[in-house]
């Protein structure tokens, strides 16, 4: 939790910068910055507020983004240069079988408090993408039922989170026992080497 309110504090610098070094220099807010928080953000918040049912429409409807994203990211991690396939394919299926048999074989547990803060975090932080993607006018306009955008790559600190929340499920089904750790770590370090391999030639010949 403590890494998650130093981000937010961080974060929040990060974004009031500007009012903050004009503020500590200029003894104030600049007028065209205020200006532009004042006209544009409350009217937007606004009809967000208005408006319940067309905004639970808009989050449903975009939130399938997050998925797309994270299948389309791991399935072909050269996004800008013809994918191939297969390849995809592998990445993909071999992306399921590394959550299954992490999942089966972790052994640490995470308790309801835990899962309940990974569940918060991901909630804000997907409202506010979806706030703040919906400030852009090349992607979206008010009234529009879904959000075009890049919203998926923000959740990628999701992927590595997945084995702690599903082992309890998964490793209740009993699918694999007595696993051999080391084997298990040496089957990870060989395919992962072989998956770069492949897609590091695929990627270098379609760029070429």
């Amino acid at each position: 939790m403590l890494p998650m309110l130093l981000g937010c504090i961080l974060v929040t610098i990060w974004i009031k910068q500007e009012t903050l070094l004009n503020f500590l220099f200029s003894g104030g807010a600049s007028a065209g910055s205020s200006a532009v928080v004042n006209t544009l953000v409350p009217e937007r918040l606004m009809f967000f507020i208005n408006h319940p049912f067309y905004t639970l429409a808009l989050l449903l409807r975009s939130f399938s983004d997050v998925f797309v994203t994270f299948q389309n990211s791991i399935s072909s991690p050269w996004p800008f240069i013809s994918p191939s396939q297969l390849i995809s394919s592998i990445n993909f299926i071999y992306f399921l079988i590394s959550l299954l048999l992490l999942s089966a074989t972790l052994k640490i547990q995470v308790n309801n408090f835990f899962r309940w803060g990974i569940s918060i975090l991901f909630f804000v932080i997907t409202i506010g993408i979806f706030y703040a993607i919906s400030g852009d006018p090349r992607v979206y306009k008010l009234g529009d039922l879904h959000i075009g955008g890049v919203q998926g790559r923000y959740h990628f600190y999701m992927i590595p989170l997945l084995p702690l929340l599903l082992s309890p499920s998964i490793q209740k089904l009993n699918l694999i026992n007595d696993l051999n750790e080391s084997k298990l770590s040496v089957f990870f370090m060989k395919t992962s080497y072989i998956l770069l391999f492949l897609n590091t030639c695929v990627g270098m010949y379609a760029y070429l």
